[in-house]
């Protein structure tokens, strides 16, 4: 599952890949934590650690190394009870937070907040309610500018949380008779093909995300409108991005594939 929160003024279908990520270099700190999961395992893009809360109200707290420009905050949540809730905060003199959005569930897996553009930001804070419970982690929060790609995507795409690609085994009687199947795996994929993009975009935007995504994750949204807003993934770079000079103007055309994983 996903979710998408979009807190904008004048919301907009621009597809979002939100990647940049100076949370990574500040410093976290926890109102709490359970044994084995500290503030800082979320400090990481991998997904089978994080925190988990001791009490019923917490807050992880990331304190920029510098103020930064934030226009997106970005969490993974995994095992959450049905009552437990993530909301996030940020603060311009790293004293007094303010909450960026109402409080959503934490069982949604990858949540995405878009925000009107803040600057000077010193903090971010995610706020969990209720997850002080076993199984629950907070694995991955991020925080940081977005990128939005330079055309919308109508037809034609699979949205990636629609895009289940599942490793089964299939059991058989001697007779040929149907035993039941076995999931075991499933996995998320979707390709990204977009053409008439300006040169100066996929060089000075474009290529950037690609080259940082060799490395990491993001946070993709094919359609950020509300009928869309589940078709969120924390997802990766499958295979090398391919851009191409699509017409004699120096207008280039661009595909790329993506996976993910269930985490809720």
């Amino acid at each position: 599952m996903g979710l998408l929160v979009d807190e904008r003024a004048a919301p907009d279908a621009q597809p979002v890949l939100a990647y940049a990520n100076p949370a990574f270099a500040g410093a976290f700190s926890a109102t709490n934590a359970a044994t084995g999961f500290p503030a800082q395992a979320a400090r990481s893009y991998a997904t089978y650690e994080g925190w988990r809360p001791t009490g019923a109200d917490s807050n992880l707290t990331v304190a920029f190394a510098a103020p930064q420009t934030v226009d997106y905050m970005a969490a993974v949540c995994i095992g959450g009870a049905p009552d437990t809730t993530i909301r996030p905060f940020l603060s311009t003199d790293g004293s007094t937070y303010t909450p960026q959005s109402a409080p959503q569930d934490a069982d949604e897996g990858a949540i995405l907040w878009l925000l009107d553009s803040v600057a000077s930001v010193d903090a971010v804070r995610f706020q969990v309610v209720n997850g002080n419970v076993a199984g629950f982690r907070l694995a991955v929060v991020m925080a940081g500018q977005r990128t939005e790609l330079e055309r919308r995507i109508y037809v034609g795409h699979s949205p990636i949380t629609r895009s289940r690609q599942v490793e089964t085994t299939s059991n058989r009687s001697e007779s040929g008779q149907f035993l039941g199947r076995i999931v075991r795996r499933t996995s998320l994929a979707t390709s990204v093909s977009m053409g008439n993009l300006t040169p100066s975009f996929v060089r000075n935007t474009l290529d950037p995300a690609f080259v940082a995504m060799q490395q990491q994750p993001a946070f993709w949204a094919w359609r950020p409108e509300a009928a869309f807003a589940t078709e969120v993934a924390y997802a990766w770079m499958q295979g090398d991005p391919q851009v191409v000079n699509q017409r004699p103007n120096g207008m280039m055309q661009i595909s790329f594939e993506l996976g993910s994983g269930p985490f809720a």
